[in-house]
């Protein structure tokens, strides 16, 4: 039996390594929110590292801070936070986080040299 690609093969939008602090609200209520960090994005989805105690499936947003606010859930639980992917972006919002991830990565960039 042949090998399957690799998890980075199977993406659907190429991913951005950041670093930028967001607030994450569970079940879309305002009493629950964690500070979280953005680490790595994409038009999918994201990994959010925090102190998170949330299952496979559970709602929550995720406010980026000049970006904008994007529903997500759980995909999967790992030791510093969870990989969410978005559900409900429409076609405007994907472009604007799309903008947005190009600026930051090109920001990242430079900032690195």
């Amino acid at each position: 039996m042949a090998a399957t690609g690799s998890a980075e093969d199977k993406r659907r939008h190429p991913r951005h390594a950041v670093s930028k602090k967001i607030t994450a609200r569970v079940g879309g209520g305002s009493d629950d929110e964690i500070d979280a960090l953005l680490r790595d994005v994409s038009a999918g989805g994201a990994s959010v590292a925090g102190a998170f105690e949330l299952e496979n499936d559970d709602s929550l947003e995720l406010e980026i801070e000049d970006v904008g606010v994007f529903g997500a859930e759980v995909t999967r639980s790992f030791d510093e936070g969870i990989g969410v992917r978005f559900v409900d972006i429409d076609e405007t919002e994907e472009e604007q986080l799309l903008s947005e991830l190009a600026d930051l990565d090109a920001q990242i960039r430079t900032d690195d040299l």
